[in-house]
């Protein structure tokens, strides 16, 4: 996959990507251009799957998994050049090719989550609202955030027993800020994401 300007390679990395300094330092690498955060979260706001319908997510993800089929397909019958040069792409940034090729169901997520507490689908998405319970609730959001951007708050708030999309929201900005503040959380959200 080529990228002819930094927008563009931003843009694609927003939708894959959660981290906005992962993606400054990606289209740093790739362009020799500096992008600042507040830019890329410009980029991000503005290129938000929530605001595309889901059609036309499902249209951009097959568009860039077919980007990739044709990249692969030109460096196997194209020259020695454009194979190295492919190779070298998917190796600098093998954990974004790694998210784009893995497509994880909400499913997937919400049973890494169990797995990594030993609790049921049923309790993550329950109603009750113990600590433990509610942390493996934000557990599941950011994760769900972080891997089908595709999905808008209100599907991610059905998928999580049908809660309203603004108590999502707050579980994805609280796990956030656990991420930094509470190690035990952090290991939780860690091992879930070992174990998908």
């Amino acid at each position: 996959m080529t990228f002819t300007d930094p927008i563009s390679m931003a843009r694609f990395l927003c939708k894959y990507v959660g981290s906005d300094a992962k993606i400054a330092a990606h289209v740093r690498e790739e362009f020799d251009v500096v992008m600042s955060a507040a830019r890329v979260r410009e980029i991000r706001e503005a290129t938000d799957a929530n605001h595309i319908p889901k059609a036309a997510a499902k249209a951009n993800s097959d568009k860039v998994m077919g980007e990739l089929a044709r990249a692969e397909r030109d460096a196997l019958l194209g020259s020695a050049a454009l194979k190295k040069a492919l190779e070298a792409y998917y190796e600098r940034n093998a954990e974004l090719m790694a998210s784009v090729r893995r497509r994880f169901t909400s499913g997937d997520i919400i049973a890494a989550v169990c797995k990594a507490t030993c609790l049921s689908a049923d309790d993550v998405k329950g109603q009750v609202r113990d600590k433990y319970l509610a942390r493996a609730r934000q557990a599941a959001a950011y994760l769900m955030r972080e891997r089908r951007p595709d999905l808008s708050w209100t599907q991610m708030a059905l998928v999580l027993g049908g809660r309203d999309h603004s108590t999502i929201i707050y579980n994805v900005r609280r796990a956030e800020e656990l991420l930094g503040q509470d190690e035990a959380f952090a290991a939780l959200v860690r091992k879930a994401e070992a174990l998908l």
